[in-house]
């Protein structure tokens, strides 16, 4: 390992979140050099900084594995675009039926497709040319090339976006977050996905975390340091939560089922007796939980 990957060794790096220039050497992923901002303590791939996702995720474009993707998410989804409905207040009367939402990292297209199923008027926008075109041209979607920064919507036009498992692959969270809460109408809800960087899984793993080695992971929030970055850009957090559940934002659905039946009536003599303990649990998953979701609302 290279000498300036050591772990504890301080290294000068500009910190994408609040720009500090000083960190700690976490170590090295397959990614490159994990550094601790010493200011705001986001973690983050330092030689990713400035990569576009495209360079950062070689296996764009695979036919097959996007297919199995889409197999597997779509149910979820649904279950995720009819939770982000109860989010926004303006919406009860018309159960959604043409609210404007923003899918940023929409890929291929499919869950727009799915949130224009459930009556959302959807859009998208895809940093990859080609997934882009595919959901243009197959699917007939309203999918922009680009960032959301520079796709060219005008503020205030949309109701709601969505971000899923995207915040970790942006080298300038900060731009693309403003970008996003000027496209909000006030009262306009932000719903995020994405790894926590503080989760105990993250602690006990180390080095050898799956989301410090997935392909072009470039940043990793915790509850504290995701707040901060929404604040700032003047949305309002409204639920953070953590998940012991992985697998991307579709754990949420699984989440929302698990509790139902944990807090339904034929358990509850069994609560009252573990009452103690599940309020620790409950503490933990709150903090620690391996994957971070987030509602906030644009200020009105």
């Amino acid at each position: 390992m290279d000498s300036a990957a050591v772990a504890g060794t301080p290294r000068t790096s500009v910190c994408p979140l609040c720009g500090g220039p000083d960190g700690d050497v976490i170590g090295a992923s397959v990614n490159g050099t994990l550094i601790r901002c010493a200011d705001c303590t986001l973690s983050y791939h330092c030689e990713l900084l400035g990569a576009s996702a495209q360079q950062a995720v070689p296996y764009y474009g695979d036919d097959r594995a996007y297919e199995d993707y889409r197999r597997r998410k779509e149910p979820r989804w649904e279950d995720l675009f009819t939770r982000l409905r109860r989010y926004l207040p303006f919406d009860r009367a018309q159960g959604g039926r043409g609210r404007r939402l923003l899918d940023v990292g929409c890929a291929r297209g499919y869950s727009t497709a799915v949130a224009r199923r459930l009556g959302f008027d959807a859009y998208g926008v895809e940093m990859s040319a080609a997934d882009a075109a595919y959901a243009r041209e197959q699917l007939g979607l309203p999918v922009r090339t680009g960032t959301v920064e520079t796709a060219g919507f005008q503020a205030g036009f949309f109701d709601a976006v969505v971000a899923w498992s995207v915040l970790e692959h942006m080298s300038a969270p900060v731009a693309a977050v403003a970008a996003i809460s000027r496209l909000l109408r006030p009262g306009g809800v932000l719903n995020i996905f994405t790894p926590n960087g503080k989760s105990r899984a993250a602690r006990e793993q180390g080095l050898g975390w799956i989301e410090y080695n997935r392909p072009g992971h470039v940043a990793f929030f915790c509850p504290m340091t995701l707040r901060r970055l929404l604040t700032e850009q003047g949305l309002q957090v409204v639920e953070l939560y953590t998940t012991l559940l992985g697998g991307g934002p579709e754990a949420q659905g699984e989440r929302s089922a698990l509790l139902r039946w944990a807090m339904g009536p034929s358990l509850a003599p069994v609560r009252r007796r573990l009452r103690p303990l599940l309020a620790l649990m409950a503490g933990t998953a709150a903090r620690e939980g391996e994957y971070m979701g987030v509602y906030a609302r644009k200020s009105s």
